[in-house]
């Protein structure tokens, strides 16, 4: 199948926005060139290891698509600026943080017992049981349709709910 300029490809059987590329064209041997959706790296492929991959549908993008929102732990008044796509865990938020406001916010825990890899953008926090628990950054796609890293820090794991209103 040929692709065109700005087509997002995902690996079959995988989710937008896991391993998403974009398309730049075709070099002069026919190769597919593209780049990884965080703007990474740059590839060329082949058309059998283009094969592997799958075009993204324009629902699949929009269904992927995160608003910004303000998140509170279920037990807690202090608000978090953040991002959703609206799928929830057990009934509770999974949002998404920018780095400045991930920080503040395994800061305002207060127990000290957090850290953050830099060689692996990722954060860690210690369980109520003392278990490690490690929050990477991913990319995640916004209403205007750009990506943002974000980490997602709880998500699927602690009572998050959504703040509405001022």
């Amino acid at each position: 199948m040929k692709y065109s300029k700005g087509d997002i490809l995902v690996a079959k059987g995988k989710q937008f926005p896991d391993g998403a590329i974009v398309v730049d064209g075709y070099d002069s041997k026919g190769l597919l060139q593209a780049h990884t959706f965080q703007g990474e790296a740059t590839m060329r492929l082949t058309a059998l290891s283009a094969s592997v991959f799958r075009l993204v549908g324009q629902g699949e993008l929009v269904g992927a698509l995160f608003r910004r929102g303000r998140f509170a732990l279920a037990d807690a008044k202090e608000v978090f600026s953040g991002w959703t796509d609206g799928r929830k865990w057990n009934g509770w938020e999974m949002p998404r943080f920018e780095r400045v406001e991930a920080e503040r916010l395994v800061r305002s825990l207060g127990d000290g017992r957090w850290s953050f890899d830099a060689s692996h953008d990722a954060f860690a926090t210690l369980s109520h049981a003392g278990k490690e628990e490690c929050w990477k950054a991913g990319p995640i796609v916004v209403s205007d349709g750009s990506a943002v890293r974000a980490y997602g820090i709880g998500a699927g794991a602690w009572m998050w709910r959504e703040v509405k209103g001022g």
